[in-house]
């Protein structure tokens, strides 16, 4: 069966096919419409897609099931169940059932590190490193549960033999889902979510079977086992037996569990945590605006394009990337109505990431293309004219800087704008007439301005004559 590949990524293998388009693409290619249950949709059409099937390279977890029987017995999972074995013998009767509750505590955690080993597709024994990474906060909390729980179950037991039965068989068929829904939402609450179950279980359909199906076999094993030897061992013999046999059919079961998330890691929407501790994500973000973009670009639909960058440039506005990115779409397009307000964010970002000299170059083409074009804020046209005069373009610093009163009279900078604007036809081109009538505006209205010495002083220079003089 030929394999095929996504339209726009060639080297991609497509996971769906639209049959409005005849087009097949890749899942960062589609367009999520919100529910883990739905299908995505066509970029073009946004009509349903069609799931395209591929052999799995992933071994079923029923037939690793050797594997996760010797997987609890590296050495550090070894040294744990002797020790949890020995506890009791050498305790008080009065602290075994608190020993009980820490022993399921310790072995939860490390059935945790299991879990998150072999969702990783590894089968081999893990390391205390292995293990150590995977406590946090939500480790502990199911180790807690899972605590709590096998704690009252032996009470339970005890009172109502029957009635511990009926639970532990609900729990066998209910533990692989909730560890999963944990593990995938990350989070507690999660094992009681029926929604999280139900996805679960659409997710893996008869495949779940088996699953709970190990776990049965193990849960009655160690039960026959356990009331076989409960004639023979002493009490404290007896709990040992029972921590050590129940901790390793809950490592095994929580082992079959990781790797049942790990082959069925699509469907299930979970991120698995590969190689060199990067995240190959298998579920995608809703945020694919970056492959929309492309697939739009490809197609033609340049106003679809545009209308999405938008979006992202006023969401990411201090990115000179996508604000470039846009601006030179709207270039393309010729839109003429939109290039200003573009091209003055774009400026906006380069001048306040200190790229000063490429905003002169952007300045300078965008006023070969459109050459009435001015900044729409004073500040911008004020830090664009201060970087001309630094590259000597003297003409386009005043004329970013002229008229600034009339476009914003209130500019706070307004003085010192004038002020450089003043020196400019000065000093650069030789225009005093016009420099004196900038700086007697100046000294007029801003007479308590901090600077109104350096004005008033440079006026007078140019030969400028407050009334006074006259009268005298």
């Amino acid at each position: 069966m030929a394999t095929d590949y996504c339209k726009y990524h060639p080297l991609t293998t497509a996971t769906w096919h639209c049959p409005a388009c005849h087009i097949s693409v890749c899942d960062d290619c589609t367009h999520i419409t919100g529910e883990m249950e739905n299908v995505p949709n066509c970029l073009i059409c946004n009509q349903p897609l069609t799931s395209i099937s591929h052999n799995s390279a992933i071994a079923p977890f029923w037939q690793h099931y050797t594997d996760f029987m010797r997987l609890p017995f590296n050495l550090l999972g070894v040294l744990c169940l002797l020790l949890l074995m020995i506890l009791p013998t050498i305790a008080p009767e009065t602290m075994l059932l608190p020993l009980a509750g820490g022993s399921y505590f310790v072995l939860a955690i490390y059935g945790w590190g299991l879990l998150q080993h072999t969702a990783t597709g590894s089968l081999k024994y893990p390391t205390l490193k292995n293990i150590s990474t995977a406590i946090n906060r939500l480790s502990l909390e199911v180790s807690v549960a899972i605590a709590v729980v096998l704690v009252l179950l032996g009470l339970l037991a005890v009172k109502s033999m029957a009635g511990a039965i009926a639970v532990s068989t609900l729990l066998i068929a209910l533990a692989p889902v909730m560890l999963m829904a944990v593990v995938i939402d990350k989070s507690i609450s999660s094992l009681f979510q029926y929604h999280a179950w139900r996805h679960i279980w659409m997710a893996m359909q008869l495949a779940y079977v088996p699953l709970t199906g190990i776990v049965f076999v193990l849960v009655v094993t160690t039960y026959a086992v356990t009331n076989l030897m409960a004639d023979i061992l002493p009490v404290d013999g007896l709990q040992g037996l029972k921590l050590g046999l129940y901790g390793y059919s809950l490592w095994v079961m929580m082992s079959v569990t990781g790797y049942a998330l790990f082959q069925f890691q699509k469907p299930l929407h979970f991120e698995v945590l590969g190689k060199k501790n990067k995240k190959r994500v298998v579920n995608r973000k809703l945020d694919n605006q970056a492959a929309r973009l492309e697939v739009y670009l490809k197609e033609g639909l340049y106003d679809r394009a545009a209308a999405l960058m938008k979006v992202v440039a006023e969401k990411q506005k201090k990115n000179p990337e996508i604000q470039e990115r846009y601006y030179q779409l709207l270039v393309f397009m010729q839109d003429k109505e939109q290039i200003p307000y573009q091209a003055t964010s774009y400026l906006e970002a380069l001048l306040e990431t200190g790229q000063q000299a490429l905003a002169l170059q952007v300045l300078i083409k965008l006023q070969f293309l459109i050459p009435d074009f001015r900044p729409q804020t004073p500040d911008m046209c004020f830090e664009l004219a201060k970087a001309c005069a630094e590259q000597k373009d003297f003409p386009r610093a005043v004329s970013l800087l002229k008229d600034m009163h009339k476009d914003s009279p209130h500019y706070a900078n307004l003085p010192e704008a004038y002020l450089l604007l003043a020196k400019l036809l000065y000093d650069k081109q030789n225009e005093k007439h016009e420099a004196l009538e900038i700086l007697e505006y100046l000294v007029l209205r801003f007479k308590k301005h901090p600077r109104y010495a350096v004005m008033e002083h440079f006026w007078r220079q140019l030969g400028g004559k407050p009334k006074n003089d006259f009268m005298d």
